[in-house]
């Protein structure tokens, strides 16, 4: 029976597998440290893509049929062993091999995955339930369609607690089929052990469990059908190449260290942070639910991982604090330690972008074992999650509420002295406030932000660790906020600065290349671009050069240019000047260049200089995507601007502060100068004489009134564009949390048919 199965498999994995890139399996023996570089810059290793030092033993690496003589020239003592072929097609011969018809439990596939989360609701409807992560507001579904699941683990499973959560997770790399039984061995674990033992128990009365064994079902199912040593999503590239590494695609430092921008590689970061959607679902799960603690399994190397990576450069004190949480969670397990082989990996960016005290784990010394040592594999781990489950704690836990009716804030949190450098910060979560703040010992000032709200600080001391005190936080609302927006006018804005870049010229390399070159322009505003120059010169004579821009997607130029022109350069080296009618309008980066691909002209390189980018692309032999230049390091370039035919917003502003028997500004700037300005001011911004707010204004497109008009105050605007307008608050101290609303009007006669366009709004509430 089981060669039957195996051999339907073998047919419908040949189907699936006809379209894919074939991919092979070679071996070097003891390779060198130089040869161990060429086989981690070149090609796909196995058990080893991010480890600087060669191992000790042969080196299995696999390649692309394209490669093979890229191998055979770099690297000629390798020997092919084998292709590349699904796992399934394994498991099916040793099934078949060992005559078992009731095989004990392996691997799982991702409908394994699945139904061992069921399995548990089945078994445990009172403490777990399936959560369909995709599905939370913010979710996203996979490239092909698929949701990522998790098993929720609490007392009242069905309710959405004021309790804080913990994250076990793994999978984010495809081929490591031995990570998700760390997760299922752990909820399976918590589940079997909650009427028996206390701490446990505990831990699911008090918390809110989320154990999601295969972030990346896409990747998982073509290790099962098609490549079982894929490592990536499935996302479709621009070069025709398939797959983002996940573990490479989180914004905090991303592509700083230990990513490819090529995306053919296996630890290709993405065309941009976050853009695939199991990272958008993982980190809006975790903005969400604002979790304490996460971990993460990967394979192999059995080692926990510091939170930061090499090229963060963490202060000490951080960098002690982080050791002894490592050094708590390894020591149970007997594992190692040592620093993340990226930036851009997912315990960073948790960490970084809400304050989750987040951990990887290396298990394992390969991808697929034999399962018997993986489920020995999965005993030796627990004890270093039961010990994260069940005795760690942040240093400071309670509630960020507002003084407007004790209404939950999402709060940014920020410690000083600030050890943390990089734009770390721990936040509360928005559905009740909740927060825990993880603190290396000491005294800091604790400050508490939201929008609309005052800022609090508190001081901490903290003597030892997970003994957390409880610090709830009363924000007062603020007595000025802004909502909403206006809508331009015809004041223009001053002329920004154009940008340039070693705008003085110098000495040109005298660089040629057969391929096209354009030059980053990083550039902040949003600005007309009438034409740019170029430094360089021609290879001889007086040369026509195509000449481009392109605008940006998604951190490159575009394939194709937003406007082209000719240039006429000369044998002496200077700027030589593009010219666009009419002008092209940028807003953010952008990218000019000349088409030197004919080798008539040099790239514009400098053998010193102010350092800038530039990207390159070859639409004949290729690489016809455009890709980042190494060649390029010193350009130099002109770019002549004006500003957006846009007008200015006008906007308002308050002043004074409004309090029983005083009076506060509301100002607006911005406006058409020497014109008149309304102030319109009420006491509601969602409905105004039965019509709902916002209510556009007739024959203004993009012009609406937000507030109640119950109140109407004139004001002349001055040449500047300014105006003013006082509102008296009556002595009375029932008036106290009173909110008020206004917005500007503005006469501007051209603008539109009614002549007139609106500010943003604006909110004054009465203070004691």
């Amino acid at each position: 029976m089981n060669l039957i199965l195996a051999a339907a498999a073998a047919l419908m994995l040949t189907a699936q597998a006809a379209s894919q890139v074939q991919r092979h399996i070679y071996s070097l023996a003891r390779p060198t440290a130089g040869q161990w570089l060429m086989i981690r810059q070149h090609f796909d290793p196995l058990g080893g893509c991010c480890r600087v030092a060669p191992p000790s033993g042969d080196a299995e690496f696999v390649v692309t049929s394209g490669q093979k003589a890229l191998v055979q020239s770099l690297l000629p003592a390798a020997t092919f062993k084998r292709d590349v072929r699904p796992f399934r097609q394994s498991y099916n011969q040793a099934l078949a091999a060992s005559g078992v018809d009731n095989p004990p439990l392996a691997y799982y596939t991702v409908a394994e995955i699945e139904a061992a989360i069921d399995a548990e609701v089945a078994a445990n409807p009172a403490i777990a339930r399936k959560v369909d992560l995709s599905a939370l507001p913010g979710g996203a579904l996979t490239h092909e369609g698929r949701a990522i699941y998790a098993l929720k683990i609490s007392d009242n499973v069905a309710a959405d607690e004021d309790e804080p959560a913990i994250f076990v997770i793994a999978q984010h790399h495809a081929r490591e089929l031995n990570s998700p039984h760390m997760v299922i061995g752990a909820m399976q674990r918590v589940v079997a052990a909650y009427a028996t033992d206390p701490a446990i128990q505990a831990v699911v009365d008090d918390y809110e469990l989320y154990f999601v064994p295969m972030v990346n079902p896409d990747g998982v199912d073509h290790v099962w059908n098609v490549d079982e040593f894929w490592r990536k999503n499935r996302r479709q590239n621009s070069n025709g190449s398939f797959g983002v590494d996940l573990n490479r695609n989180y914004p905090f430092l991303w592509g700083q260290c230990g990513a490819s921008t090529s995306q053919n590689s296996g630890t290709y970061r993405g065309p941009a942070a976050a853009s695939e959607p199991e990272t958008i679902t993982m980190r809006n799960a975790i903005e969400t639910l604002r979790p304490e603690i996460y971990i993460d399994f990967h394979s192999s190397g059995q080692e926990v991982l510091r939170t930061y990576a090499p090229c963060a450069n963490e202060p000490s004190v951080v960098a002690a604090w982080i050791e002894r949480y490592v050094d708590d969670l390894r020591a149970p397990m007997s594992y190692g330690k040592r620093y993340p082989s990226a930036s851009g990996e997912a315990p960073e960016d948790h960490w970084a972008s809400g304050g989750t005290m987040s951990f990887l784990i290396e298990i394992g010394t390969s991808f697929q074992p034999d399962f018997s040592l993986t489920v020995a594999e999965e005993a030796r781990v627990w004890p270093g999650v039961e010990r994260a489950l069940t005795a760690w704690r942040p240093s400071v836990r309670g509630h960020v509420t507002s003084s407007a009716g004790g209404q939950p804030l999402e709060a940014d949190i920020a410690i000083s002295p600030a050890v943390f450098t990089l734009g770390e910060q721990t936040r509360s979560r928005r559905r009740d406030g909740r927060y825990g703040l993880w603190l290396p010992l000491g005294t800091w000032t604790v400050t508490y932000s939201a929008p609309g709200h005052l800022p609090t600080s508190i001081t901490v001391n903290v003597t030892s660790y997970d003994q957390p005190v409880l610090h709830d936080i009363t924000l007062t609302k603020d007595a000025f906020a802004y909502f909403g927006a206006g809508c331009p006018g015809s004041a223009q804005p001053p002329a920004p600065p154009c940008p340039e870049l070693n705008a003085a010229g110098g000495t040109l390399t005298n660089t040629s290349r057969d391929n096209e070159y354009c030059y980053t322009v990083d550039q902040p505003d949003a600005i007309l671009v009438t034409g740019f120059e170029i430094w360089t010169s021609s290879t001889g004579g007086t040369v026509s050069v195509p000449a481009h821009i392109y605008l940006d997607d998604n951190g490159a130029p575009e394939a194709t240019p937003a406007a082209s022109t000719t240039v006429q350069v000369g044998g002496t080296e200077g700027f030589y000047t593009a010219t666009f009618s009419p002008p092209v309008s940028v807003d953010g980066t952008f990218y000019i260049g000349l088409d030197t691909s004919a080798q008539n002209a040099y790239i514009s390189n400098l053998t010193s200089g102010d350092s800038g980018g530039g990207y390159y692309r070859d639409q004949v032999n290729g690489p016809n995507n455009w890709t980042g230049s190494g060649l390029v390091q010193r350009p130099a370039w002109r770019v002549s601007c004006q500003p957006t035919a846009a007008g200015l917003v006008p906007t308002l502003g308050f002043g004074g502060l409004p309090q029983p028997g005083a009076s506060y500004d509301v100002t607006v700037a911005d406006a058409a100068p020497s014109s008149v300005a309304l102030l319109v001011s009420g006491l509601d911004d969602q409905i105004f004489q039965g019509l709902p707010l916002p209510l556009a204004l007739p024959n203004a497109p993009g012009c609406e009134l937000l507030v109640s008009a119950d109140v109407l105050q004139t004001a002349g605007v001055t040449a500047s564009g300014d105006a003013q307008g006082a509102i008296g608050v009556p002595n009375n101290p029932s008036f106290v949390g009173l909110s008020v609303f206004h917005q500007w009007l503005v006469w501007d006669p051209g603008v539109n048919l009614l002549s007139v366009v609106a500010s943003n709004g604006g909110t004054a509430t009465v203070q004691n």
